[in-house]
């Protein structure tokens, strides 16, 4: 068994902090810096001269830069990404949704949800998911788009906005190997958002929330990573997955995705660093990596190569 990616070794205890959409372009507002530039990260600056440097083209070709794909090719599944049809899927199953193969769902974001008692459940399923993140399931004995007006219909009589649907998944019934199976380690992921959950579950890895992670700029990441370092006691591989500054980008908001960075680097960085560079426990190695570039200035996701820091501990003198 030898993984191309460093961070599917098995002969290491393997932590993985995956910082969601936190490679970004240059940003007037950030005097034509990255976020990543002009925020303070001293645990992370410390790191650099000690691990290996590269990136990873974390979109296939032809793919769509969606956090389903770039997290599937990141764990080992590139080839599988390029047959996934789009994010709710995952965030289905990650809500509890058992769908049949060729069921459609999409992603339905909103403030907050109506009142269900009076949800008419003959225009399909509406799940709720985590703060404004749900899942929309249209009935199959309707025309698509009928189903989708009737729930926005429903929406708006109830006084609230229109619903942001998006995502449009078909389930394919994708049987993925098991990550153990795959690369002989046991894995646990740490997430705060439904479509990891949901990715999670697919793989067989444990899934596993904290008290407090929103998957936002007010989480709890301080609790993220002592979770991460306690789950790494029982399980060989760890992914520690960070939200915030994909959310931060996706409204626009440079100075925010700056500042959840550092209080990344303070709350998480330093703590896992501390992990790293202690001696007992075996052989260990640290990635520290986003998953997609999202724009701060356009909102977007874009399909660019992605940094990434590998550090193990037998690299050092």
């Amino acid at each position: 068994m030898s993984p191309t990616l460093p961070w599917l070794d098995h002969r290491y205890s393997q932590l993985v902090v995956l910082l969601d959409g936190a490679a970004d372009e240059p940003h007037r507002l950030l005097d034509g810096r990255t976020p990543y530039r002009a925020a303070s990260m001293p645990a992370l600056n410390a790191l650099l001269p000690l691990g290996r440097c590269g990136t990873f083209a974390s979109i296939p070709e032809g793919c769509s830069p969606g956090s389903e794909v770039a997290n599937l090719c990141i764990l080992g599944y590139a080839e599988e990404a390029t047959k996934v049809d789009g994010r709710a899927g995952f965030e289905a199953l990650g809500l509890g949704l058992d769908l049949p193969p060729g069921s459609v769902c999409y992603r339905c974001d909103m403030p907050g949800l109506p009142d269900m008692s009076l949800f008419p459940t003959s225009i399909g399923r509406l799940c709720r998911g985590v703060r404004h993140r749900h899942v929309f399931v249209p009935s199959p004995s309707l025309p698509e788009k009928e189903s989708l007006d009737a729930l926005q219909n429903f929406i708006l009589s109830c006084g609230l906005p229109p619903a942001g649907l998006w995502g449009r998944s078909v389930v394919r019934g994708l049987n993925f190997t098991p990550f153990a199976h795959r690369y002989g380690m046991q894995g646990a992921m740490i997430s705060a958002v439904p479509v990891m959950w949901g990715m999670a579950l697919a793989l067989g890895m444990k899934r596993t929330t904290v008290e407090g992670a929103t998957g936002d700029t007010d989480s709890n990441f301080a609790g993220k990573a002592a979770k991460a370092l306690e789950l790494l006691q029982d399980f060989q591989f760890v992914y520690l997955h960070i939200e915030a500054p994909d959310e931060a980008s996706h409204r626009k908001d440079p100075l925010a995705v700056r500042d959840v960075l550092e209080r990344i680097d303070s709350d998480v960085i330093t703590k896992v660093s501390r992990w790293w560079h202690s001696r007992s426990g075996g052989p260990k190695a640290l990635t520290i990596m986003p998953d997609h570039y999202t724009s701060s200035t356009t909102g977007e996701h874009l399909s660019i190569p992605v940094p990434y820091l590998h550090l193990r501990n037998d690299d050092r003198a």
